[in-house]
């Protein structure tokens, strides 16, 4: 869709990640640790000090997801040999602005995969809940 908009309209894709493990956050893009959570009135709840990349390709995204993916903190059980034992928050933000009718859009989208989520069909297999 991007590709395709009129060139009157800049799109900014922005994402990060983090985990949470034992009441810690971890920024998964920059590997910093410990970050707080805070609330303001103009911000809303947010994450101190979290890194946010721009994504202009999806080759970047890809390749920062990759190293998201390589910082998770995992450990093995009887169900999963890659289980996540932390919550992991990705977060995307898509703002777009038209140039001609001065609009400006923003939208924001986090996907949450929770720690020990995973669980047992009938058939045996092993899947996220």
């Amino acid at each position: 869709i991007i590709d395709t908009s009129p060139e009157t309209i800049n799109y900014q894709i922005k994402f990060s990640i983090i985990q949470i493990y034992k009441e810690v956050v971890y920024d998964l893009l920059s590997g910093e640790k410990d970050l707080k959570v805070k609330e303001s009135p103009s911000r809303g709840i947010y994450v101190e000090g979290l890194s946010e990349f721009h994504i202009d390709s999806i080759e970047k995204f890809l390749e920062l997801l990759e190293l998201s993916q390589s910082q998770r903190i995992v450990s093995g059980t009887n169900l999963n040999a890659q289980s996540s034992r932390s919550h992991t928050i990705f977060m995307l933000e898509l703002t777009s602005n038209n140039s001609v009718q001065n609009v400006t859009k923003k939208g924001c989208m986090n996907l949450v995969d929770l720690a020990g989520t995973e669980k047992v069909s009938k058939s045996g297999a092993v899947g996220k809940t």
